[in-house]
Protein backbone atom coordinates (compact mmCIF):
# COMPACT_ATOMS: atom_id res chain seq x y z
CA UNK A 1 0.00 0.00 0.00
CA UNK A 2 1.02 3.40 -0.83
CA UNK A 3 2.22 5.84 2.17
CA UNK A 4 -0.17 8.44 3.33
CA UNK A 5 -0.39 12.27 2.60
CA UNK A 6 1.84 13.69 5.07
CA UNK A 7 2.01 16.46 7.21
CA UNK A 8 0.79 19.44 6.30
CA UNK A 9 2.69 21.90 4.25
CA UNK A 10 2.30 25.59 4.89
CA UNK A 11 0.76 26.79 1.50
CA UNK A 12 -1.42 24.45 0.04
CA UNK A 13 -1.23 22.46 -2.82
CA UNK A 14 0.65 25.30 -4.91
CA UNK A 15 3.93 24.43 -3.05
CA UNK A 16 3.59 20.81 -3.70
CA UNK A 17 5.79 18.90 -6.16
CA UNK A 18 6.76 15.71 -7.19
CA UNK A 19 9.70 16.07 -5.43
CA UNK A 20 8.14 16.40 -1.81
CA UNK A 21 5.87 13.71 -2.32
CA UNK A 22 9.38 11.67 -2.72
CA UNK A 23 10.51 13.42 0.31
CA UNK A 24 7.10 12.62 2.35
CA UNK A 25 7.78 9.12 0.82
CA UNK A 26 4.13 9.55 -0.25
CA UNK A 27 2.99 7.10 -3.32
CA UNK A 28 -0.16 8.67 -2.94
CA UNK A 29 0.72 12.08 -3.69
CA UNK A 30 2.84 11.02 -6.45
CA UNK A 31 0.46 9.35 -8.30
CA UNK A 32 -1.86 12.23 -7.48
CA UNK A 33 0.97 14.92 -8.92
CA UNK A 34 1.76 12.58 -11.43
CA UNK A 35 -2.03 12.15 -12.71
CA UNK A 36 -1.96 15.92 -13.00
CA UNK A 37 0.59 16.05 -15.64
CA UNK A 38 1.41 19.70 -15.57
CA UNK A 39 5.13 18.25 -13.49
CA UNK A 40 7.78 17.66 -15.91
CA UNK A 41 8.98 14.04 -14.62
CA UNK A 42 13.04 14.92 -14.28
CA UNK A 43 12.35 17.94 -12.91
CA UNK A 44 15.51 18.90 -10.80
CA UNK A 45 15.97 20.26 -7.33
CA UNK A 46 17.94 22.41 -5.55
CA UNK A 47 19.93 20.45 -5.43
CA UNK A 48 20.12 19.24 -8.73
CA UNK A 49 18.81 15.87 -9.01
CA UNK A 50 15.64 14.64 -10.19
CA UNK A 51 12.62 12.63 -8.21
CA UNK A 52 14.58 8.87 -9.69
CA UNK A 53 17.45 10.39 -8.06
CA UNK A 54 15.53 10.88 -4.32
CA UNK A 55 13.51 8.01 -4.71
CA UNK A 56 16.76 5.58 -5.44
CA UNK A 57 18.68 7.67 -2.71
CA UNK A 58 15.75 6.92 -0.68
CA UNK A 59 15.69 3.29 -1.29
CA UNK A 60 11.67 3.71 -2.22
CA UNK A 61 11.16 0.78 -4.46
CA UNK A 62 7.23 1.48 -5.40
CA UNK A 63 8.30 5.13 -6.47
CA UNK A 64 11.24 4.03 -8.10
CA UNK A 65 8.75 1.70 -10.04
CA UNK A 66 6.05 4.21 -10.84
CA UNK A 67 8.48 6.81 -11.77
CA UNK A 68 9.78 4.71 -14.21
CA UNK A 69 6.76 3.19 -15.31
CA UNK A 70 5.52 7.15 -15.95
CA UNK A 71 8.82 8.04 -18.11
CA UNK A 72 11.44 9.38 -16.05
CA UNK A 73 14.87 8.62 -17.32
CA UNK A 74 16.91 6.50 -15.52
CA UNK A 75 20.08 8.20 -17.28
CA UNK A 76 19.76 11.08 -16.35
CA UNK A 77 22.64 13.17 -14.69
CA UNK A 78 22.81 15.62 -11.59
CA UNK A 79 23.63 19.06 -12.84
CA UNK A 80 26.40 19.19 -9.79
CA UNK A 81 28.08 16.23 -10.06
CA UNK A 82 27.13 13.79 -13.23
CA UNK A 83 25.53 11.68 -10.89
CA UNK A 84 23.04 9.33 -12.55
CA UNK A 85 20.23 7.53 -9.69
CA UNK A 86 22.30 4.17 -10.52
CA UNK A 87 25.14 5.80 -8.42
CA UNK A 88 23.01 7.11 -5.41
CA UNK A 89 21.32 3.66 -5.01
CA UNK A 90 21.93 1.88 -1.92
CA UNK A 91 19.25 -0.95 -2.13
CA UNK A 92 20.09 -4.31 -4.64
CA UNK A 93 16.29 -4.14 -5.48
CA UNK A 94 16.46 -0.83 -6.63
CA UNK A 95 19.25 -1.04 -8.44
CA UNK A 96 17.92 -3.84 -10.87
CA UNK A 97 15.14 -1.57 -11.36
CA UNK A 98 16.90 0.79 -12.76
CA UNK A 99 19.35 -0.96 -14.75
CA UNK A 100 16.51 -3.11 -16.29
CA UNK A 101 14.64 -0.05 -16.82
CA UNK A 102 18.25 0.53 -18.93
CA UNK A 103 20.13 2.53 -16.71
CA UNK A 104 24.00 2.55 -17.34
CA UNK A 105 25.94 0.50 -14.42
CA UNK A 106 29.30 1.91 -16.33
CA UNK A 107 28.49 5.85 -16.40
CA UNK A 108 31.15 7.68 -14.82
CA UNK A 109 30.24 10.72 -12.23
CA UNK A 110 32.01 14.08 -12.29
CA UNK A 111 34.94 12.26 -10.55
CA UNK A 112 35.13 8.94 -13.43
CA UNK A 113 33.25 6.99 -10.24
CA UNK A 114 31.02 4.02 -11.57
CA UNK A 115 27.92 2.98 -9.34
CA UNK A 116 30.05 0.06 -8.69
CA UNK A 117 33.15 2.35 -7.16
CA UNK A 118 29.82 4.29 -4.63
CA UNK A 119 29.21 0.59 -3.85
CA UNK A 120 32.58 -0.67 -3.05
CA UNK A 121 33.41 2.77 -1.13
CA UNK A 122 30.29 2.05 1.30
CA UNK A 123 30.71 -1.92 1.50
CA UNK A 124 27.22 -2.59 -0.13
CA UNK A 125 27.92 -6.45 -1.50
CA UNK A 126 24.65 -6.87 -2.57
CA UNK A 127 24.38 -3.67 -4.44
CA UNK A 128 27.85 -4.91 -5.89
CA UNK A 129 26.50 -7.94 -6.62
CA UNK A 130 23.48 -6.99 -8.90
CA UNK A 131 25.95 -3.90 -10.75
CA UNK A 132 28.32 -6.84 -11.63
CA UNK A 133 25.58 -9.66 -12.69
CA UNK A 134 24.29 -6.96 -14.44
CA UNK A 135 26.78 -6.03 -16.48
CA UNK A 136 29.29 -3.73 -14.56
CA UNK A 137 32.70 -3.86 -15.62
CA UNK A 138 35.06 -4.74 -12.73
CA UNK A 139 38.44 -2.79 -13.58
CA UNK A 140 37.26 0.43 -14.54
CA UNK A 141 39.03 2.81 -13.32
CA UNK A 142 38.55 6.90 -11.98
CA UNK A 143 39.51 9.93 -12.24
CA UNK A 144 43.18 9.09 -10.94
CA UNK A 145 42.69 5.37 -12.08
CA UNK A 146 41.79 3.88 -9.13
CA UNK A 147 39.49 0.57 -9.36
CA UNK A 148 36.20 -0.18 -7.14
CA UNK A 149 38.41 -3.18 -5.75
CA UNK A 150 40.85 -0.67 -4.45
CA UNK A 151 38.28 1.47 -3.32
CA UNK A 152 37.16 -1.27 -1.29
CA UNK A 153 40.22 -1.97 0.06
CA UNK A 154 41.27 1.13 0.64
CA UNK A 155 37.89 1.25 3.12
CA UNK A 156 38.43 -1.75 4.62
CA UNK A 157 35.26 -4.05 2.65
CA UNK A 158 36.43 -7.30 2.95
CA UNK A 159 32.86 -9.09 1.33
CA UNK A 160 33.13 -6.61 -1.35
CA UNK A 161 37.00 -7.45 -1.66
CA UNK A 162 36.12 -11.08 -2.37
CA UNK A 163 33.26 -10.20 -4.58
CA UNK A 164 35.18 -8.11 -6.75
CA UNK A 165 38.38 -10.64 -6.60
CA UNK A 166 35.68 -13.62 -7.70
CA UNK A 167 34.36 -11.56 -10.71
CA UNK A 168 37.85 -10.88 -11.99
CA UNK A 169 38.89 -7.71 -10.64
CA UNK A 170 42.59 -7.27 -11.13
CA UNK A 171 44.69 -7.46 -8.24
CA UNK A 172 47.95 -6.29 -9.70
CA UNK A 173 46.18 -2.94 -11.35
CA UNK A 174 47.80 0.34 -9.87
CA UNK A 175 45.92 3.89 -9.69
CA UNK A 176 48.04 6.87 -10.69
CA UNK A 177 50.33 6.78 -7.56
CA UNK A 178 51.40 3.26 -8.03
CA UNK A 179 49.72 1.44 -5.08
CA UNK A 180 47.66 -1.64 -5.77
CA UNK A 181 44.18 -2.66 -3.95
CA UNK A 182 46.86 -4.48 -1.04
CA UNK A 183 48.88 -1.39 -0.75
CA UNK A 184 45.80 0.90 0.12
CA UNK A 185 44.54 -2.07 2.66
CA UNK A 186 47.93 -2.31 4.65
CA UNK A 187 48.02 1.85 4.48
CA UNK A 188 45.16 1.59 6.61
CA UNK A 189 45.76 -0.94 8.48
CA UNK A 190 42.97 -3.03 7.95
CA UNK A 191 44.07 -6.84 9.29
CA UNK A 192 41.26 -8.96 7.64
CA UNK A 193 41.12 -7.21 3.56
CA UNK A 194 44.91 -7.75 3.73
CA UNK A 195 44.72 -10.87 4.69
CA UNK A 196 42.19 -11.80 1.85
CA UNK A 197 44.25 -10.17 -1.13
CA UNK A 198 47.57 -11.69 -0.02
CA UNK A 199 45.79 -14.71 -0.10
CA UNK A 200 44.23 -14.54 -2.94
CA UNK A 201 47.67 -12.95 -4.24
CA UNK A 202 49.29 -16.08 -3.62
CA UNK A 203 46.70 -18.58 -5.15
CA UNK A 204 47.51 -16.60 -8.09
CA UNK A 205 51.30 -16.79 -7.89
CA UNK A 206 51.14 -20.46 -8.18
CA UNK A 207 49.55 -20.37 -11.25
CA UNK A 208 52.31 -19.03 -12.44
CA UNK A 209 52.74 -16.18 -15.28
CA UNK A 210 49.95 -14.61 -16.64
CA UNK A 211 47.57 -15.14 -13.73
CA UNK A 212 45.99 -11.93 -12.67
CA UNK A 213 42.63 -12.51 -11.30
CA UNK A 214 40.34 -15.03 -9.83
CA UNK A 215 37.88 -15.46 -12.86
CA UNK A 216 41.04 -17.71 -14.66
CA UNK A 217 41.07 -20.37 -12.14
CA UNK A 218 39.15 -23.51 -13.53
Amino acid sequence: GGGGGGGGGGGGDGDLNLHTAVERGSVNLLKDLLGQGSHPIDTLDSSHRTPLHAASAAGNLEMVELLLERGADPRVESKSNDETPLHVSTDPQVTECIIRAHGNPNHGDAWGLTPLHHAARAGNAEVARVLLQYGARVDLRDGIRRTPLMMAAFAGHREVVEELASNGADLSAKDRGGRTALDMAVSMNHAEVKACLREMGEILASMGDGGRTLRELP
